[in-house]
């Protein structure tokens, strides 16, 4: 199952603190879960948490799996940061490749379609 990453900062999805412990998906159908909601596109503008202490639980995963849909998982900017790194040693490059040539780190994760997210306001 891929994953598909939404920014805390400009979540706009149910409260936080609403989905404590849910795993949430993300699809271009509607999905199973014991919350849903229509939101910004990611994978798609359908969205489902599953509480693994509600019932159907296990039922609900397996049928989102079966719809393609992306677990989404929620950052901030230093989770961004650790992801890039991550990726970027995995490619065997560095985040000073990218500043020699002038990236910051706001520049990588939009090349690596992850987001980030500016207290001015100018996010991608």
């Amino acid at each position: 199952m891929r994953t598909a990453y939404a920014h805390k900062a400009t979540w706009d999805g149910p409260p936080l603190d609403e989905l404590a412990g849910a795993m949430i998906y993300n699809a271009p159908r509607p999905l199973y879960g014991h919350r849903a909601w229509p939101g910004p596109f990611l994978h798609g503008s359908f969205y489902a948490a599953v509480f693994d202490a509600q019932e159907n639980a296990e039922f609900c995963r397996r049928q989102n799996e079966k719809l393609d849909a992306s677990r989404v998982e929620l950052v901030d900017n230093d989770d961004v940061k650790c992801l890039i790194e991550q990726q970027l040693t995995e490619a065997g490059y560095s985040l000073a490749d990218y500043e020699e040539i002038g990236m910051g780190l706001r520049e990588v994760a939009h090349e690596r379609g992850l987001p980030w997210h500016e207290e001015d306001g100018s996010d991608d």
